[in-house]
């Protein structure tokens, strides 16, 4: 018959046994829960975050920068096109396609579309194709050129990626991180514009921009649901480039509580009602 410290060190082994088996499935549930989180932050881009990385690393620059936000420019054909960022100087104009994407990004300068691969957890990967950024911004540039009448030397190309994606190929030296932007732009030395045509280059985006309508706003959007399949459109949405035609507000997905279908809303719901069908 066991004595009674063995009894009692038996007791306390058991008891140990148990808080150790608990702690165990304790820990074992939170790296389930981390690496769930993990996968979703990882599979999709907040358009808040990288609408306004861009302007923030922006806002930073020297007073003789020129930012301007969000700009919608009419094309002859009667359609517009939206720029992320124009920045006016001295040295130019540099026109910005702001990229709010997570994960692994391969592509370069001669391929029409480009490759972005996100890890969503437990070793599988779903991988995207988007338009090569740097030719999709060409036709920002042309518009401006043609609408400013100034020579397209005059302009810059520029893509800034989100802090939060990383390169796997080798990228031409106008595609970077949101953070090395000010950077990029303020090694630009050669003056192309007077002071004054710095200030009427300004003038005329903005009159220019005024000049779009809420009509043209929504054809804007509806020629985005046309050219693209639903994959791509969410993409723009998490991009933050579909906008409400109704207050410019960033249209976000949301699900029906009726039936679970989803659709794009503002995102200033309820003080605005606006949607899109997915």
């Amino acid at each position: 018959m066991p004595s009674q410290s063995a009894r009692f060190y038996g007791a306390a082994l058991a008891e140990g046994c148990i808080k150790v088996g608990v702690l165990a499935s304790i820990l074992s549930v939170a790296i389930i829960l981390i690496c769930l989180c993990l996968a979703l932050s990882g599979s999709g881009d907040d358009g808040a975050s990288g609408e306004h990385e861009v302007s923030r690393k922006l806002r930073a620059i020297s007073p003789e920068y020129i930012v301007l936000d969000d700009i919608y420019l009419p094309l002859p054909d009667g359609t517009t096109t939206q720029v992320d960022q124009i920045v006016v100087s001295i040295y130019g104009v540099f026109v910005i396609e702001a990229k709010d994407y997570s994960g692994w990004i391969f592509g370069n300068e001669s391929q029409r579309q480009w490759t972005q691969t996100l890890h969503i957890g437990w070793g599988d990967t779903e991988k995207h194709h988007f338009q090569n950024p740097i030719r999709q911004n060409w036709r920002h540039i042309y518009a401006l050129s043609d609408l400013l009448n100034l020579p397209r030397r005059y302009f810059h190309n520029v893509i800034a990626f989100s802090s939060r994606a990383e390169f796997r190929t080798l990228m031409p030296d106008n595609v970077m991180y949101s953070r090395h932007l000010r950077a990029y732009i303020k090694s630009f030395d050669v003056p192309l514009l007077s002071e004054a045509g710095v200030e009427r280059t300004v003038a005329a985006i903005r009159r220019w921009a005024n000049s779009v309508t809420a009509e043209q706003r929504e054809a804007h959007v509806d020629n985005l649901i046309r050219r693209h399949d639903p994959k791509c459109l969410s993409v723009a949405v998490a991009e933050g480039k579909l906008k409400c035609v109704k207050c410019g507000a960033r249209m976000v997905l949301r699900h029906r509580k009726s039936d679970g279908k989803p659709f794009y809303g503002c995102s200033r719901f309820p003080a605005c009602r606006s949607v899109i069908p997915a």
